[in-house]
């Protein structure tokens, strides 16, 4: 009887001494902290995460218990339970920081020049992100619009600036164009011109004005070739018009020839495009209508090459004058 009842408290014994083992936490558990501890002006704080996933986390002193919190500058330690009951702690310090000072769009150019120039903006490179407002990603752009150009620059944490802005005024060349309407031999012309500040007519028959919308009396018939000369600061553009027997045969925008390259450096090309007659005479006119290249093609056909290294930069009048009529088309000299 004592043998049985000792050998049943030997069991209860070591069943007592099972149920007080100690586990042995680990020195230190996997513990990693996510996200930046400097957040920048004007945002809410610093969003951070333990990378583990454990049972428990307490950030102190707060009273957050989540995986993810969001937190404001300070000092900071969160707690975190191993489901075997063992914990873990991490120190660390969360602060706000400044804005990145804000940059400054230096311009290489004038801010105001003619339609066909442009301007350089840029900031310096010293940050890894740019965003201008048209949507490059680059430190410099090339402008050649108006408008108002600002860059946002960002730095390695994420902090952004806006710069200042700089507005960009490209003025529009002029476009010559006017109707005539004709009554007899008296004309009064509609002047359809854009973007021109002063105009010059030339009616062919050595008379001129400088009205807006002239009327003008011929005193004979025939064949007579006219221009308009349209200007602004930016430049000059012509209109021709051929008047035949006080009547009309339009000179400006036919298709009946094509020049390549355009613009060029006064060595160009002519493609016929339409039979517009075998004998021709070629004239190139500038932009205040007087003829600086005048050539005759007998038995026109194919490309004619034009190469004259007089012309200065600027837009030209090419003019096929035929037994069929008179053709013109504009071109750009760049030199």
């Amino acid at each position: 009887m004592f043998l049985r009842y000792g050998f049943i408290l030997l069991l209860v014994l070591a069943s007592v001494r099972f149920s007080f083992a100690q586990i042995n936490c680990p020195p230190h558990l996997p513990l990693t902290l996510l996200g930046n501890t400097s957040y920048c002006v004007g945002s809410p704080g610093s969003e951070l995460s333990i990378e583990q996933s454990y049972v428990g986390y307490e950030w102190l002193p707060t009273s957050e218990v989540s995986q993810n919190v969001l937190l404001t500058a300070g000092s900071y330690q969160v707690v975190v339970t191993h489901y075997t009951g063992c914990t873990d702690t991490l120190a660390f310090v969360v602060e706000q920081v400044s804005n990145p000072p804000q940059p400054t769009i230096d311009v290489s150019g004038p801010t105001e020049f003619c339609e066909g120039g442009s301007v350089t903006l840029s900031v310096p490179v010293w940050y890894p992100y740019y965003e201008w407002s048209t949507g490059s990603v680059s430190e410099e752009i090339t402008v050649f619009e108006s408008g108002t150009f600002i860059v946002s620059i960002e730095d390695w944490i994420g902090c952004v600036s806006s710069s200042n802005s700089v507005q960009i005024i490209v003025n529009p060349l002029p476009v010559a164009a006017f109707s005539p309407n004709l009554e007899m031999y008296d004309i009064q012309f509609n002047n359809l011109s854009l973007n021109a500040t002063d105009y010059e007519w030339n009616f062919g028959d050595g008379t001129f004005s400088t009205d807006f919308e002239p009327t003008h009396s011929y005193t004979s018939g025939g064949t007579l070739p006219m221009w308009l000369v349209a200007n602004n600061d930016c430049g000059s553009d012509t209109a021709f018009l051929n008047l035949e027997s006080v009547g009309i045969n339009a000179a400006v925008n036919q298709t009946d020839f094509s020049i390549y390259p355009n613009p060029n450096n006064g060595q160009f090309f002519i493609q016929m495009n339409s039979d517009i007659g075998d004998d021709l005479v070629l004239s190139v006119y500038n932009c205040v209508g007087q003829t600086v290249y005048t050539r005759s093609i007998q038995n026109a056909a194919g490309i004619i090459t034009v190469d004259s290294k007089q012309f200065q930069s600027g837009v030209y009048m090419v003019q096929i004058e035929t037994t069929k009529g008179i053709h013109a088309e504009r071109f750009i000299v760049q030199n």
